[in-house]
């Protein structure tokens, strides 16, 4: 096995504005380790550490300031997260877990297309009060849109967001995601999709806190954040089949 050979930085990595060459050359050092990480789980015939549609093993963590995390993660090819001052790789999703997503954003498209409305895939990142930096799969608001920076690459008043569970993310989403989230005062309804089974919960903001509603196979999710409505199967629509491809029963 070919071992993998260390590429020589060239100026193709900074961004074209100067102001921001100051914090591109405090974040290379991290790029170098991140980087240099990645190549040795390649050399070793090993997967990279991580989980899905979360962050990477603490090899892949890096530690910076937030505006640091902003330059890092702009010149990247690679979506990462910020959370306490530490910046996290995320990984990939299983098949589920990317056809529920895209059903999802499908929906909420087609629901609020004639609307003031915007839909935001996991491509946009979501910043929190609390200064937590990440990809939601999908999220949305009605109204204006409100942006960190002129860059508007990073959304600030989101009224809905949406989680798809999987067994290694689903106690971090329900935790301490939540309650980064939470920071948000525009948020309004937080949803968390499984993705082993059919259920759907919707965390509701409230005076004395957040309603939690569950939703089952035949049963329709409101979301007053938006004013509209989803149905269970149709987030779930060809998710649960087998190899040749004829539907499971959603029950």
């Amino acid at each position: 096995m070919e071992r993998p050979r260390w590429v020589v930085a060239t100026t193709s990595f900074f961004p074209k504005d100067s102001r921001e060459v100051r914090r591109s050359l405090a974040c290379w050092p991290h790029k170098l380790i991140h980087d240099g990480a990645k190549m040795l789980w390649a050399w070793l015939g090993a997967t990279e550490p991580g989980y899905d549609g979360v962050m990477a093993e603490a090899a892949s963590a890096l530690r910076m300031s937030y505006d640091e995390y902003l330059a890092f993660d702009r010149a990247s090819s690679e979506r990462h997260q910020f959370v306490n001052g530490e910046v996290f790789a995320m990984a990939g999703g299983s098949l589920e877990h990317s056809l529920i997503k895209v059903n999802v954003i499908a929906l909420l498209r087609e629901a609020l297309r004639d609307r003031s409305c915007l839909v935001f895939d996991c491509d946009f990142r979501i910043r929190t009060v609390d200064d937590m930096g990440t990809y939601p799969d999908a999220s949305a608001l009605c109204g204006t849109p409100q942006f960190s920076s002129a860059h508007k690459d990073e959304l600030c008043n989101p009224s809905l967001i949406v989680e798809v569970l999987s067994p290694s993310t689903e106690s971090y989403d329900r935790g301490d995601k939540f309650v980064h989230y939470g920071t948000i005062p525009s948020l309004q309804d937080y949803v968390l999709v499984a993705s082993e089974h059919v259920m759907v919960e919707v965390f509701s903001r409230h005076e004395q806190g957040w309603l939690l509603r569950r939703y089952g196979a035949d049963d329709q999710v409101p979301l007053a954040s938006v004013g509209c409505e989803l149905a269970v199967r149709e987030i779930y629509r060809k998710v649960f089949t087998d190899v040749v491809g004829s539907a499971a029963s959603l029950a």
